[in-house]
């Protein structure tokens, strides 16, 4: 027969042994494997937009070129004609003198392009056509008339009334543009200046003045020294 003692002792190892298988049990359950966590899944990047193709205006038709069909003969005859009248203006364009472009230039200015002492067609290049002989002499009788109607115009160079280095602006002019040419050695430069001269002065005492004579070359000299004296004193 056991013991109670030792009956005892088997008894807290029963229950010690149980216990045991309990617990591994319970402990396998709750070390045992565990699943891998699952790796979170990398946002994905926004898609871009794409880009919008710009609008492309409708294209225009080509302009046409020349004049719209006749729908007669009568348009056709008008067409013609205008064609004609344009040629003809071309031709005429074209075998005209450029000192005629010049005077006409000259007299487009304005008042206040008239005061700019730095434009294209001054008054000196009037008198350039006035007393080139190679030019014809209605051109240069019109470039004449142009220049000495300068002063009612406005033109700063030929005013009567403003004055330059102690003088008239005008007078100034015809003493360094004008005067000189006297003595031209064409007469009808000769003559074109000293009307010019008469036209813009009225000077009706001096001798040598009006003593000048554009066929007499001993009156030329003694002439330009009277009209420096006069226009010094403008």
């Amino acid at each position: 027969m056991l013991r109670p003692a030792s009956l005892l002792v088997s008894l807290l190892a029963c229950l010690v042994v149980l216990a045991g298988g309990g617990l591994s049990g319970a402990w396998a359950d709750e070390t045992g494997p565990q699943p891998k966590p699952q790796a979170e899944p990398k946002p994905q990047a926004e898609p871009k937009p794409k880009a919008e193709r710009p609008v492309r205006a409708p294209r225009k038709p080509a302009p046409k070129l020349g004049p719209p069909r006749a729908g007669s003969l009568r348009d056709l005859g008008l067409q013609l004609d205008k064609l004609a009248v344009r040629i003809a203006k071309t031709v005429e364009l074209a075998g005209r003198d450029p000192d005629e472009s010049v005077i006409d230039i000259y007299l487009a200015y304005s008042l206040k392009e008239l005061k700019n002492r730095k434009r294209q067609v001054r008054a000196k290049h009037l008198i350039a056509i006035m007393v080139d002989p190679k030019n014809t002499l209605p051109l240069r009788e019109r470039a004449k008339k142009v220049v000495q109607g300068g002063t009612l115009r406005g033109d700063i160079e030929l005013s009567a009334t403003a004055k330059r280095r102690g003088m008239q602006e005008r007078a100034l002019f015809c003493r360094t543009e004008v005067v000189d040419h006297l003595k031209h050695d064409d007469r009808e430069s000769r003559r074109l200046t000293a009307e010019l001269l008469r036209r813009w002065y009225k000077v009706n005492v001096v001798a040598a003045i009006l003593a000048y004579k554009v066929d007499e070359k001993k009156t030329w000299g003694r002439a330009i020294s009277a009209w420096n004296k006069e226009l010094k004193r403008q």
